[in-house]
């Protein structure tokens, strides 16, 4: 009888233990911490007087469309609590005619910024920018590699607009 008191409690722990690590995310998904090098590319269809809701510039008087393309690497600091920060570097080439009549230009800027996420139990890892941009990937089960990606990505500024396509991949450079 004690035997079978003794399997009896093993079998019920064994089932509490399981439950309590399937809430838990499973895999472990539910945290990122530490910091990752970011490389990414992409490009952008700029219009500066927007787009119609099937993506193609609005054209006429004061219209300019050109295309860019991006370069963009720098640093993600994921913290466990699921908030973090970045610090970039984005290389862009205007194509002709370029942006607001100054032609063909590369240029260059910085961001720096904070952000939130989320990892789901399947390891689909959601970033909400500080401007409402959500992106969206996949984590690597040994949280080393991050892949974020988006498409079609509307960007506005007061004198431009834009879509942007950027695949974006994070490799973990700490520990």
């Amino acid at each position: 009888m004690k035997k079978l008191t003794l399997i009896l409690v093993i079998t019920v722990v064994s089932m509490f233990m399981f439950v309590a690590v399937a809430m838990a995310g499973g895999h472990g998904w539910k945290k990122l911490n530490g910091e990752y090098y970011m490389t990414s590319t992409g490009n952008c269809l700029h219009s500066t007087l927007g787009f119609n809701p099937n993506y193609t510039p609005i054209t006429g008087v004061g219209s300019a469309v050109w295309a860019a393309s991006t370069m963009t690497q720098g640093i993600w600091t994921f913290n466990p609590d699921g908030t973090g920060t970045a610090d970039l570097e984005n290389f862009v080439i205007d194509f002709p005619p370029g942006a607001l009549g100054q032609g063909p230009i590369v240029r260059e800027n910085t961001a720096k910024f904070s952000f939130t996420y989320e990892i789901t139990r399947e390891g689909v890892l959601n970033v909400t920018l500080p401007n409402g941009f959500i992106l969206e990937g996949m984590v690597s089960q040994d949280h080393k590699t991050l892949a974020l990606n988006s498409a079609y990505q509307p960007f506005g500024t007061p004198t431009t607009n834009a879509y942007c396509n950027t695949a974006r991949v994070l490799i973990r450079v700490d520990k």
